[in-house]
């Protein structure tokens, strides 16, 4: 059986990797019968199997080469990725493979031509990769690590211009994947435009596939909500008091249920700024490859997010006494509750 197309989706991270996922997952069915097939084989959301077995990091020898165990593992891979396309995959011309760790994980074109080697045959492979201003990716980063247990304050990453971080250098990966997969096979979409949208970011995935007026599949919701301010300074109140995973993820889950909506934290304009330009040179060669118009800026420069001056409040020893004994009450109701 041979495919028409595989779409690889490779993320980037706080693109809207997991909401896109679960609605894909969600609506498998209804995206079979419209011809189009979400691998199910390697993870039933994220195929986050696939990246992790085929990263240098995790099979490396002294010589740096695949070792035994890492060849094995890529043709079980393999095997299992074709035998489900031929018995589960029947009568569809697309199949869908999703994980934001494509990118993040696999760097070198070493990895990338593994993720090419594991693919059953079709006419045509397309790499979806969505990405966003990296400022903006910055702070969804920090919500996300204060809500896993981080404690620490913000503070944009220091970066050298002549050696970008490769999770920002959207240009760097653009390369990789094209170098691999051919040119014009890297189908780059700005995350900060498709969310503001009507359609947002299902309705554009939906367009993307061809299934929008062949088949109504549930939008669903937006997934990994980020802490508002209020929520970003309980959580490392939390992340410091030492709870057991249960408890833990119990007021975790509080926390988020109640403050996600408020006032967003928001650092200075002029740190974001200038973290923002240090991504000038590689945004405006990604924008000469991908753009119609090469002249245009890839991101936008709208800055009015940030604060222009510090903000004023500041939280006392005294008022972080009184939300851990809150906070202690209310592990105890809990506890209460499940006995």
């Amino acid at each position: 059986m041979k495919l028409k197309k595989i779409i690889i989706h490779i993320g980037a991270e706080k693109t809207g990797s997991t909401t896109i996922q679960n609605f894909l997952f969600l609506n498998k069915n209804v995206l079979k019968d419209a011809g189009v097939y979400f691998l199910q084989s390697q993870g039933k959301k994220n195929h986050s199997i696939i990246p992790k077995v085929l990263s240098e990091k995790a099979h490396h020898t002294k010589q740096g080469e695949a070792d035994d165990s890492l060849k094995k593992e890529v043709a079980e891979i393999k095997k299992n990725i074709e035998r489900e396309v031929h018995s589960e995959a029947v009568g569809c011309h697309t199949l869908i493979i999703s994980s934001e760790h494509f990118h993040s994980k696999l760097r070198t074109q070493r990895e990338i031509e593994r993720v090419k080697g594991i693919l059953p045959e079709s006419d045509k492979v397309e790499i979806l990769f969505y990405v966003r201003r990296q400022d903006r990716v910055c702070l969804s980063l920090y919500s996300t690590k204060i809500g896993a247990g981080g404690t620490k304050d913000f503070k944009f990453p220091s970066v050298n211009s002549n050696l970008l971080p490769y999770r920002y250098d959207y240009n760097a990966a653009y390369e990789l994947w094209s170098d691999v997969f051919g040119a014009g096979s890297v189908v780059v979409n700005i995350f900060d435009n498709i969310i503001h949208d009507n359609n947002g970011l299902l309705g554009h995935l939906c367009a993307y596939l061809g299934i929008h007026e062949d088949c109504h599949a549930s939008v669903g919701q937006m997934q990994n909500r980020s802490l508002d301010i209020n929520g970003l300074y309980l959580m490392k109140i939390v992340n410091r008091m030492g709870l057991g995973r249960i408890e833990f993820i119990s007021i975790r889950r509080l926390v988020l249920d109640n403050f996600s909506q408020g006032e967003k934290f928001r650092p200075f304009k002029e740190e974001a700024i200038k973290f923002q330009k240090k991504f000038e040179f590689s945004n405006a060669e990604l924008s000469r490859k991908v753009l119609d118009n090469p002249h245009k800026n890839f991101f936008d420069d709208n800055y009015d997010f940030y604060l222009d001056k510090e903000r004023d409040v500041e939280q006392s020893e005294d008022s972080e006494f009184i939300i851990k004994n809150i906070l202690k009450n209310v592990l105890k109701n809990i506890r209460n509750i499940k006995t």
